[in-house]
């Protein structure tokens, strides 16, 4: 029996079936003991015992029908192996088996010394994950609720949520070995029967059953004796930690077969330049920096193209580095042994002191007359300059009461002429009215070079008071500004509204089932079913979590899934805005815009019109969408 302290609850009980209850009837939430201000610290350590205790007896009653479905099974379909057990002792038919649980350091010891080929990613998380005997508890616990409670017959339920934790995505309905080998095979992984090549955290199949598929999946943990394949650590839902399996075919167990995996890459890399220690080297582009020779260990930095760098050692293609008093490994395919040859850049027109130039694109300004040197700031396009000196191919600039250095080659010494040709826009008249087909700046000026002084949000109404070439004049808020006449059009807007009724939930509020709804411990579908209401059962709901509404039934909580619900719409309901929001002339974005709320603005809903709700304000009414409003209590 696996004992789990109460600091490893949180991952052991996570997944567990139902809930137990104190002798006290005090509560239990998400599987760990919740105290009332009266009970002590020894009270609750000691209630947390006991759930870990019997998570782990759950577990080990289904470790041990998964070992004995295997021999029973085994004792139908090969009958020699049946007679042979019948005449083993009870002693050999364990060791047949080979299910002893194993501690933790010994698979830790066992990992390190069992890698048979370059282990993938995926395997070495998988591998990591299953070390812990609480996260081997907690998955088998996990296999039986997805098979609906039965104990028996869970190890591709065992193995695929283990992968669902480290985040390969497979589908929660995969129940057998066939599923299962078709979604991996679906996902670019390949079969193997090498079983010399086993590398931790491998998935391995053993023998086809009479349906053709495998009868069982397990994780390769690692070898009981290195260089001997016969007896392996393996985590599956046979025990309740990493047990040992005999891999071949035994009166207890079905013989590997195959194993899955996406595979790591093959490196096949020429030998690289012999390196002497301390010897330097150039980077021919930016080059990654990892904890390894290998391109599968992580990246801890990176160097800049033509860095200078210290090369230490060799591995394979790799070459050790030191750096800013740490070592890492890059790959040498991305050193030489040649300085950069310097830049030879041509040599740009005479300048005199204090001439004037203009950037032709965004340009960056350096600190030194070079691209290798850092950017210190940016001219936008067309930006006046002023030029102090030449250096090589780059000018010496000053601005802002600083210097710095810009291409020559981004500068031009003449002004920019600005050519200008726009569309004319339609006859307006003064005073006529437009609406803004998307969100539109307002400009100091008749063109894209003036600057922003705000916006129009799409479909507000403006009034234009002249044109100005491609820009109309408008007044807005006591102002005057500058709109594109792209952006405006010069009738009103139709209003489309196909919005679905948002479902609103108040504090208190009556809703029906529309069907057989389950009744959960808790806001989630891993949580175990403490009850059902039948169809059309008129249910309380006191709030709201996620996707689920808390109820109040017979004196008790519990939790239902708000897609079985429907509800009741009150009229003059209290919201909070979450943000600041539009007030528009209707229910849709295509109404103009009337004024804002601030965000945490407390809002009177008087009723709700597709997806805004309609509120009242300052003695008028006006429209808000529902998105930007948090619902309080009537």
């Amino acid at each position: 029996m696996v004992i789990i302290t109460a600091l490893t609850l949180g991952v052991l009980l996570s997944t567990s079936i139902g809930t137990i209850q104190s002798k006290a009837e005090e509560p239990v939430k998400n599987n760990t003991y919740v105290a009332n201000p009266k009970t002590t610290l020894s009270e609750v350590a000691k209630q947390n015992i006991l759930i870990a205790e019997e998570a782990s007896k759950r577990a080990q009653i289904s470790a041990d029908k998964a070992k004995q479905e295997e021999i029973d099974r085994i004792a139908v379909e090969r009958p020699n192996a049946s007679r042979q057990a019948k005449t083993s002792t009870a002693k050999a038919q364990q060791n047949a088996a080979g299910t002893e649980n194993v501690n933790e350091a010994k698979v830790e010891s066992a990992k390190i010394a069992s890698v048979g080929r370059i282990q993938t990613v995926i395997e070495a998380k998988l591998a990591d994950y299953l070390t812990p005997a609480a996260n081997v508890i907690s998955v088998l616990n996990r296999a039986v609720v997805l098979h609906g409670g039965d104990q028996t017959n869970n190890c591709v339920y065992f193995s695929s949520e283990a992968m669902r934790r480290i985040g390969v995505t497979v589908p929660v309905a995969t129940c057998n070995t066939k599923q299962y080998l078709s979604y991996l095979r679906a996902n670019g992984w390949r079969s193997s029967s090498n079983i010399k090549e086993l590398t931790p955290g491998t998935l391995c199949f053993t023998t086809n059953g009479w349906d053709g598929a495998p009868t069982h999946a397990f994780a390769f943990m690692g070898w009981v004796t290195p260089g001997n394949y016969t007896s392996a650590y393996v985590a599956d839902n046979q025990g309740t930690a990493v047990h040992v399996r005999n891999m071949g075919e035994t009166v207890a167990t079905d013989a590997f077969a195959y194993y899955m995996s996406t595979f790591a890459p093959t490196v096949t890399s020429s030998t690289p330049t012999t390196i002497y220690k301390n010897q330097v080297g150039y980077t021919t582009g930016v080059t990654n920096i990892r904890t390894g020779a290998h391109e599968n260990y992580s990246v801890q930095g990176t160097f800049a193209k033509d860095t200078k760098i210290s090369i230490i050692a060799t591995t394979g293609s790799f070459y050790k580095v030191s750096y800013n008093g740490k070592t890492g490994y890059v790959s040498s395919s991305t050193i030489t042994f040649t300085a950069p040859a310097p830049v030879v850049a041509p040599t740009p027109a005479i300048i005199y002191k204090n001439q004037v130039g203009y950037t032709t694109a965004v340009t960056n300004i350096r600190t030194g007359a070079h691209v290798n040197y850092a950017v210190q700031g940016t001219f936008p396009k067309g930006t006046k300059i002023s030029i102090v000196a030449t250096s090589g191919s780059f000018y010496k600039v000053s601005y802002s009461g600083k210097t710095g250095y810009v291409n020559s080659s981004t500068i031009t010494l003449t002004a920019p002429t600005p050519v200008v040709v726009e569309p004319t826009p339609a006859t307006i008249y003064k005073n006529q009215v437009g609406y803004t087909t998307a969100v539109t700046s307002i400009r100091t000026g008749a063109h894209e070079n003036y600057s922003v002084q705000g916006t129009f949000p799409k479909g507000t109404k403006i009034s234009i008071i002249a044109t100005t070439g491609s820009f109309y004049k408008v007044s807005y808020n006591g102002k005057t500004g500058y709109v594109n006449s792209s952006t405006v059009t010069l009738t009103a807007p139709t209003p489309v509204v196909v919005e679905p009724t948002p479902a609103t939930i108040y504090k208190n509020q009556v809703g029906q089932t529309t069907g057989v709804t389950i009744i959960r411990t808790g806001a989630h579908e891993n949580y175990s079913v403490q009850g059902t209401f039948a169809k059309g059962t008129i249910i309380s709901i006191v709030a709201t979590t996620g996707s689920f509404y808390k109820v109040s039934y017979n004196g008790k909580t519990g939790y239902v899934n708000s897609s079985t619900v429907t509800l009741t719409i009150y009229k003059n309901q209290v919201g909070l805005t979450t943000a600041a929001t539009s007030i528009r002339t209707g229910a849709h974005e295509n109404y103009s815009v009337q004024g804002t709320f601030a965000k945490g603005t407390k809002l009177n809903i008087v009723a709700t019109s597709g997806s805004f709700y309609k509120v009242n304000y300052n003695g008028k009414t006006g429209y808000v969408d529902s998105s930007t409003v948090t619902l309080t209590s009537r």
